[in-house]
């Protein structure tokens, strides 16, 4: 509509020259002819008042006389005829005319027409024309594009894509054959895709056309799909508001990645590794699928495992998404679930972002480590329906580790200060006692000690009570309390396994009373100040443990050293000391 606007605009300053020249020529030659040989009449056809009338027959006609003559409109929809003398009909100027213009068949507008009556110009008169219809209104357009969404993301080839448009015919009279056509414009505008679908339709009715599949590259692309109604000739007798839809899509390129994961039940959860407390022991193992890649589908999927020593396959325990399936082929440590066992066979495909898994049974029969290995194939294949092939085949190997543990952890004690060891580890309520435990295998899960015929206290793995960080090791103090004299301490750990330790124990002797130390001076004495004939007798006395040192000093005061428990004050000469 732009270049026939434009057209439009030219003709009309072609136009404007024109019928200034003619004016100037009629108004210099009917000086001298009353009749005048030029009365130019002009203007345009126009379609609805918009669209220029091509090429069409205009019929002009004397009223008065009852003479008709004619001429056509050029490519502009422009038209001018002389009513003069000059190779016209040398009508007078004031006769009444009517001017009648006829829908061009060839260019489908056959029951198109208009008319408008005016008089024969002194000189020059412009005369433009409406045509209209007088039928029911019918033509045919796109109503919408169904398939894929305006802003959808696609996947490329070999993935296919069956545009799906919906066309209708609007009036209510004519049964109408008609070419839909798709045109698909890469970011660039330019045509990468084009194909055209036939239709019969009743006036009102409407259709569903699908197209031939359009493949998109393997490429990040932006698209534009239109689709259009093609008439050959509609008669335009109503004209949509558009003849085309188009929407905008997304093709993003293909990103192969199938992740894959091998665990065993731990117990309580999933993981990577295992302790068995017992042989022989039956552990169950899941080999997760996730396609986790961009537009790729997964299909003859398989997985192949390899049993380490000392794991036997339990026998119908293999299931696939919770639902039982076929037992493996077993050929010495490996186990191959195809994928006509697994189902994943054509016309089976993984979609993107869904996972499978596979779950089964082994049964572990000696002692040690072993690990298993899992690997898992797959083909990325076109859509469901199409021809399947290998674009990718990746391989991961997750290796899960079994222990079999028999052996019990080990705690040990120890004892912090004030302490004194004799015929007893002497020990205060402020001397801290601490239990360290430890098992090289599957580590320790818990301690358990107690005092005497006291209430157990359990400290478990990284638990309240347990100082020490490191995952399968505790350690934890405690302190010993109640009346003096000798008390028991008992202690045992136990692994994850389930391996407890034999009970330890080890004696302590409380002892939180002090002893009585007296002192009886003899010979020289003067208040604090003695002689070297002073004689110093000292005794000490203990309710709790009893006393243990008999010898509390043995130096002189000249020139020894300072005995334990004194406390030098002052010495210059003559020491003084006091006993403490």
């Amino acid at each position: 509509m732009k270049g026939r606007t434009s057209r439009k605009v030219v003709g009309l300053g072609i136009i404007t020259c024109l019928a200034i020249a003619f004016s100037i020529m009629a108004s210099d030659g009917n000086a001298d002819d009353p009749q005048g040989p030029f009365h130019f009449i002009y203007g345009f056809g126009l379609y609805n008042g918009t669209v220029p009338a091509v090429n069409c027959l205009v019929n002009i006609t004397n009223t008065d006389r009852g003479e008709t003559n004619y001429t056509t409109t050029d490519a502009n929809g422009f038209y001018q005829f002389n009513c003069g003398s000059f190779s016209g009909p040398g009508w007078l100027p004031g006769e009444n005319i009517t001017i009648t213009i006829y829908g061009n068949s060839s260019l489908c507008w056959t029951n198109w027409t208009g008319n408008t009556t005016g008089v024969v110009p002194d000189v020059n008169a412009y005369y433009n024309v409406t045509l209209e219809t007088w039928l029911d209104p019918y033509d045919v357009g796109t109503e919408a594009i169904n398939y894929p969404a305006n802003g959808a993301s696609l996947c490329p080839d070999p993935l296919s894509y069956v545009v799906n448009a919906t066309v209708k015919n609007y009036g209510a009279t004519y049964t109408h054959t008609f070419p839909v056509e798709l045109h698909i414009y890469d970011s660039g505008m330019t045509e990468v895709f084009t194909d055209s679908v036939t239709v019969t339709l009743a006036p009102g009715a409407q259709t569903y056309v699908e197209f031939s599949a359009w493949y998109p590259p393997d490429a990040t692309e932006d698209y534009t799909i239109v689709v259009t109604t093609a008439m050959t000739c509609p008669n335009h007798d109503y004209i949509p508001s558009t003849d085309a839809k188009s929407i905008d899509v997304h093709v993003d390129q293909r990103v192969i990645d199938m992740e894959v994961d091998k665990t065993v039940w731990n117990y309580t959860h999933w993981d990577h590794e295992v302790t068995v407390p017992t042989v022989p022991y039956t552990v169950t193992f899941n080999i997760s699928i996730h396609n986790n890649g961009d537009c790729s589908y997964l299909s003859n999927i398989a997985v192949v495992d390899t049993f380490g020593s000392g794991l036997e396959y339990v026998p119908g325990s293999s299931t696939l998404n919770g639902i039982p399936i076929g037992d493996p082929s077993i050929v010495g440590t490996q186990l191959t679930w195809n994928s006509t066992v697994l189902g994943t066979a054509p016309p089976f495909y993984l979609d993107y972002c869904e996972w499978l898994y596979l779950e089964f049974e082994a049964n572990v029969t000696e002692w040690g480590t072993t690990t298993n290995d899992a690997t898992v194939v797959a083909d990325v294949f076109a859509d469901t329906g199409l021809t399947y092939y290998v674009t990718d085949t990746t391989e991961y190997t997750p290796t899960v580790v079994i222990v079999s543990d028999s052996t019990p952890p080990v705690t040990t004690i120890s004892y912090g200060d004030p302490n004194c060891v004799g015929d007893y580890i002497f020990i205060t309520s402020a001397t801290p006692l601490t239990l360290d435990a430890t098992d090289d295998v599957t580590g320790v899960a818990y301690t358990v000690y107690y005092i005497d015929a006291g209430t157990p206290v359990t400290v478990y793995d990284n638990g309240a009570g347990d100082d020490n960080p490191n995952l399968g090791e505790i350690t934890t103090t405690f302190y010993m309390t109640g009346a003096d004299g000798v008390h028991t301490v008992y202690y045992y750990s136990a692994d994850y396994a389930g391996n407890i330790e034999t009970t330890n124990n080890q004696d302590y002797f409380l002892d939180n009373t002090g002893p009585d130390i007296t002192i009886e001076v003899t010979g020289p004495q003067c208040g604090s100040y003695v002689t070297s004939e002073t004689f110093f007798e000292l005794g000490a006395q203990d309710a709790g443990s009893g006393t243990f040192r008999d010898i509390i000093f043995e130096e002189g005061f000249e020139g020894g050293s300072i005995p334990p428990g004194w406390t030098q004050i002052q010495y210059s000469g003559t020491g003084m000391w006091m006993v403490s």
